[in-house]
């Protein structure tokens, strides 16, 4: 009986001591394990972080992103007739070509919007812009609101329009900062003589040629300018 129990006795030992090695195992978890606040992050992560726009890379409306060079049509901006709470910049037009038009409701020279509208929609899936400027400063000849939004309806407008600005240096409203550019570039200077004149800037912002009101926009002069800017 003696000799049985001093036999146990090794027995029990040994199953705790393989109790206590399992519990210090390398392979087994600790409750002390916890994921390292200071770990590096991923490279997958860093490049996700990396890709994301930063707070002031995010354009304001209005704003050209990246930013256009001084001294070009696209680093300019104005309020949308549709609504004047809205500016739009001309970089938004960077890389197509522009026919600018300072425009009016009431004027002898407004049947010229039907021309105009030919223009956009012949040239218009090339990469061809009119924009409309409506300007008040040849005897107030822009026209209220309703005015303006009959006009266009009655020639079909689809082209953008901007609202009412100043075009010449003396306009009551102030020059706008545009025209003040596009009357002054070497070659084409001098003051705007009447509504609807018109101005062809290329895709890179530049000036290209301009023509007085009595010129029509379906003149070859002015459809072989464009189609020399388009490369058609």
């Amino acid at each position: 009986m003696k000799k049985s129990a001093t036999l146990a006795l090794p027995l029990s030992l040994l199953l705790l001591a393989g109790c206590d090695q399992a519990s210090t195992s390398p392979d087994a978890p600790t409750n002390d394990a916890s994921p390292s606040e200071d770990a590096a992050p991923s490279a997958d992560a860093a490049a996700l972080e990396d890709a994301a726009p930063s707070a002031d890379a995010i354009p304001a409306p209005g704003d050209c992103y990246p930013g256009a060079a001084d001294g070009t049509f696209h680093s300019f901006s104005a309020a949308t007739f549709a609504d004047p709470t809205v500016t739009r910049s001309m970089c938004d037009y960077r890389g197509d070509v522009v026919m600018v038009v300072n425009v009016a409701a009431l004027c002898g020279y407004t049947p010229q919007y039907e021309a105009l509208q030919g223009l956009q929609d012949r040239y218009g899936a090339s990469g061809f812009h009119v924009l409309g400027f409506l300007a008040d400063d040849f005897r107030m000849q822009a026209g209220s609101k309703e005015e303006i939004e009959e006009c266009a309806n009655r020639f079909g407008i689809t082209f953008e329009q901007f609202d009412v600005v100043g075009v010449l240096p003396d306009s009551a409203r102030g020059q706008h900062p545009l025209f003040s550019w596009i009357t002054t570039q070497e070659g084409f200077e001098g003051p705007i003589s009447w509504n609807f004149n018109k101005f062809l800037v290329s895709s890179e912002g530049t000036l290209i040629n301009r023509w007085n009101q009595n010129v029509t926009p379906d003149d070859s002069e002015i459809t072989s300018a464009i189609d020399a800017a388009l490369g058609l």
